[in-house]
């Protein structure tokens, strides 16, 4: 007796998706534990590690966002870090007084209000020139002006989410991620990546994360409260 030994990408029993199949004591079928999703939701509870550490100014991130929350005056945190005490170190981009707000060891409030449509954001930053420039859709929207203050000792990584204070948390947001990608660059010209993060939404045996695609790590929540996503 023989089995089918072909490409099976799902088995269904009634409404119910089998993980595991065997023949005897052979596994003749397993799922995926991975599935991509959309995008990975937290309505201001669920926050991850995403495992960057600032250790340059010369960098630049994007990330595909919704706000989802009500009061648009909320200080929300969407991607950041901050020393535990004092005020440097910190980076981030953030949702303040109404406004949305960016910068390295610089508080730097635009004058676009957050609305509850999907935005590209992207931030390119050098060292040279202790500049930010920020961009929303490819439109860009200002500059800031930063400082290295604490930057080449760091050790505080960002959280997606909230803001990482180095063993507590602040500003949880009410938001959807679709992507975030991370590159440190090697110098102020962006021309040689020494690090680099490419996280997507995942979902892993019935938990949502962001999945590093580079590392290949899968990155849950690691507060109480899980995030939600849609497949």
């Amino acid at each position: 007796m023989s089995y089918w030994n072909g490409n099976i990408a799902r088995i269904v029993y009634g409404n119910n998706e089998i993980a595991k199949a065997y023949y005897g004591a052979d596994v003749v079928f397993q799922s995926n534990p991975y599935k991509p999703a959309e995008y990975i939701e937290t309505s201001g509870g669920a926050y991850l590690n995403t495992g960057i550490r600032q250790i340059s100014r010369n960098f630049e991130y994007t990330i595909r966002l919704a706000w989802i929350g009500t009061d648009i005056n909320a200080f929300e945190s969407f991607f950041g870090y901050m020393a535990p005490s004092g005020v440097t170190p910190r980076s981030g981009f953030h949702k303040y007084t109404g406004k949305w707000m960016f910068g390295t060891n610089v508080t730097k409030i635009t004058g676009v209000t957050p609305d509850s449509n999907i935005h590209t954001i992207f931030v390119t930053g050098n060292a040279s020139q202790n500049k930010e420039t920020l961009f929303i859709d490819n439109s860009k929207i200002t500059d800031a002006t930063t400082t290295s203050n604490g930057i080449s000792g760091n050790s505080i990584t960002f959280f997606m989410g909230s803001r990482n204070r180095s063993g507590s948390v602040d500003n949880n947001c009410f938001a959807r991620f679709y992507a975030l990608n991370y590159k440190f660059f090697g110098e102020a010209q962006h021309t040689t990546i020494i690090l680099e993060k490419n996280l997507v939404p995942f979902l892993y045996e019935g938990v949502f994360g962001m999945y590093d695609t580079i590392a290949q790590e899968f990155l849950p929540s690691i507060s109480g409260t899980q995030f939600n996503g849609k497949i």
